[in-house]
């Protein structure tokens, strides 16, 4: 009986010594490189694995956090004139502007208890809610406030 090559994934390694060169061989293809080099190589793997779970997880957070905030503004419509979301280096930034032009402790409440949702979901773990809610105001007032030019 003929006996059938086992497909692996594991990598067969040469030579030890850090200063030779490593004999790589993976699926037909050889490669040379020391042993440091292919130490970084398995270390990259990894950590480019890390970082696109993560984006993935922070857009995954992002598109919940910006379905909530929508509904927020929503059941608010009657005194929110408009929100903005903008992510910062440090936190993702709720501004809202208010149809009135004075304080109204029932949104700032409102935004008080948001924030804490927020910060207590475990679904929002890779984000930190920033809140302010301005007075009726132009465009010219939100821009102080938020970059409205990205």
């Amino acid at each position: 009986m003929a006996k059938m090559p086992l497909k692996t994934n594991v990598i067969r390694l040469g030579h030890l010594d850090p200063k030779a060169q490593l004999l790589v061989e993976r699926d037909g293809d050889r490669v040379v490189m020391t042993p440091d080099e292919a130490i970084d190589a398995c270390l990259s793997r990894d950590q480019s694995k890390d970082l696109i779970a993560r984006r993935d997880l922070f857009e995954r957070q992002m598109r919940m956090l910006t379905a909530k905030l929508g509904q927020w503004i929503d059941e608010r419509r009657a005194k929110v004139f408009e929100g903005y979301l903008q992510t910062r280096l440090d936190c993702q930034m709720f501004l809202i502007v208010l149809k009135g032009d004075e304080y109204d402790p029932a949104i700032e409440k409102s935004l008080t208890e948001l924030t804490i949702d927020v910060a207590s979901d475990p679904a929002f773990s890779m984000l930190r809610l920033d809140v302010q809610a301005l007075p009726k105001c132009d465009t010219d007032d939100v821009k102080s406030f938020i970059d409205l030019d990205d």
